[in-house]
């Protein structure tokens, strides 16, 4: 699924490249330029998308903008480029008449460490929202042993990523607006990797994609997802069973077996319908 999700952004890409009326040549390379502009939610993704489309297509100048709410706004309202954003994103342009393709889903995923000295059990019996949310909002709670209904002694370490907020997505979730300020937080995605595969004690809400390149199957070595609990029954029911493997994951997220909270679609947007020449052929 992931790797199908690749091929239709990239082919998204394509049609940029026949859809943007702006669109021009540089004399001094030969080449057209495409501009994108980007949410910060969205940017990691779209770099990662326009690495590889940049690799088949040599004679195409890929421009990536990163841009706050306001020259979005004004940019794609003014039909000079297309955007990728998120559907809450989306929601805050206001405005009916642009036309907008889906194109990816970004999944927000609490992982661990496979070494987690309660891995069997946490596995066995998952974790529930609320357990979750004590975990990020008490200290007193911010224990493997404690969640469990065990002894104390294996304290959890809250990792994150610098300058990237998912209160919102969790708050939604969890049902909670307070959240732990004792996570460490970390200057990127390769920092996470790196302290979630060496730490036991681990634990970091992140998107998949932070964790995973594009057409990749399995996630880096020792981390794995942690198990929802969906339905805090304190075991982890059949209809539940997705966290094996992210393929496993993937079909679960599609089938609505994993909790939409944590899910937004991306888009790709322009100022005009499809059927008008600005935003051209399809």
């Amino acid at each position: 699924m992931k790797k199908s999700i690749f091929l239709i952004a990239v082919s998204v890409l394509f049609l940029i490249q026949y859809s943007i009326a702006q669109e021009k040549s540089q004399p001094e390379s030969g080449k057209s330029v495409i501009r994108v502009l980007l949410t910060p939610e969205t940017s990691h993704l779209a770099m990662q998308w326009a690495k590889e489309y940049s690799g088949v297509n040599p004679a195409m100048n890929l421009q990536l903008v990163p841009a706050g709410q306001y020259e979005f706004n004004e940019e794609i309202m003014a039909g000079n480029c297309m955007g990728l954003m998120n559907d809450r994103d989306l929601v805050a342009l206001q405005n009916g008449q642009l036309w907008k393709l889906p194109v990816a889903r970004e999944i927000i995923v609490p992982v661990m460490n496979s070494g987690n000295p309660l891995a069997e059990t946490i596995i066995d019996k998952g974790l529930s929202p609320e357990s979750l949310a004590n975990m990020l909002r008490n200290p007193a709670a911010n224990d493997w042993g404690t969640v469990l209904g065990q002894s104390a002694g294996t304290p959890v370490h809250i990792y994150s990523i610098k300058d990237v907020n998912y209160d919102n997505e969790l708050s939604a979730f969890l049902g909670s607006t307070e959240f732990s300020k004792q996570q460490v937080q970390l200057e990127n995605s390769w920092e996470l990797i790196a302290k979630l595969q060496n730490n036991p004690n681990a634990l970091a809400f992140c998107k998949l994609t932070d964790l995973m390149k594009p057409g990749e199957t399995k996630l880096p070595e020792n981390i794995i997802l942690l198990p929802i609990d969906r339905n805090a029954n304190g075991k982890m029911e059949y209809f539940e069973q997705i966290y094996e493997n992210p393929l496993d994951f993937y079909r679960g997220v599609w089938i609505g077996k994993y909790p939409r909270e944590l899910i937004s679609e991306v888009y790709a947007v322009c100022s005009v319908l499809p059927e008008t020449p600005k935003c051209g052929r399809f």
